[in-house]
């Protein structure tokens, strides 16, 4: 990004270059506007397996929770 700051230094001289150093700073760009939308993918991704770790983990707290109460009503009736 440092050529966009350097030729508008040499402006009007190097007017030239303009289409040449726009196409590099518009591809750098477009580069890091993909890994932004892939990162932010991934993010979403890796929060809905933490969601859905939790949620099996409640659901496996839930289900011995039923176990101990059903475990208590049989030695209550023995």
């Amino acid at each position: 990004m440092m050529e966009l700051h350097d030729l508008a230094d040499d402006l009007p001289s190097k007017w030239t270059e303009i289409m040449a150093v726009a196409e590099k700073a518009f591809r750098a760009f477009a580069e890091l506007d993909a890994v932004k939308r892939e990162l932010l993918s991934r993010r979403m991704h890796n929060d809905k397996l933490i969601r859905d770790a939790r949620r099996i983990q409640m659901d496996a707290k839930i289900s011995i929770r039923h176990r101990r109460c059903d475990l208590h009503r049989l030695r209550s009736l023995l």
